[in-house]
């Protein structure tokens, strides 16, 4: 299962639609508190959780941040359409595994994979 979190609903459509194609079960969330809901409420079936560095008036650094304080807290890829290379690096140095940018591709697909793969071994 795939946590994604955007504030843009278009966003949210395309990614879900692209990564359920993909073989995903996606569940999706527009800000902090409703990724966090999720995570608490699902918990261990979130394998991967797919964060935008910019959530409307919150940051993506902010959710991220939150749940590496979990005691099991699911792997994280941060992702962005507009924030330069040093941002997204920054992202991993805070606790994501894996960075992407926007829009979704395949590449999305492959970094999932490798974060499962990771966190499987």
């Amino acid at each position: 299962m795939i946590l994604i979190v955007d504030d843009s609903t278009d966003f949210l459509g395309t990614a879900t639609a692209f990564l359920s194609s993909c073989g995903y079960l996606v569940l999706a969330a527009r800000d902090i508190p409703g990724a966090t809901e999720l995570i608490h409420r699902i918990g261990t079936e979130i394998e991967v959780v797919l964060i935008d560095l910019t959530l409307g008036k919150e940051s993506g650094f902010e959710l991220i941040r939150l749940i590496n304080s979990m005691d099991v807290g699911p792997p994280m890829i941060a992702f962005s359409a507009t924030s330069s290379p040093p941002v997204l690096e920054s992202a991993v140095l805070f606790g994501a595994q894996e960075t992407l940018q926007k829009p979704v591709d395949d590449s999305w697909q492959t970094a999932i994979e490798r974060v499962r793969r990771r966190t499987a071994g």
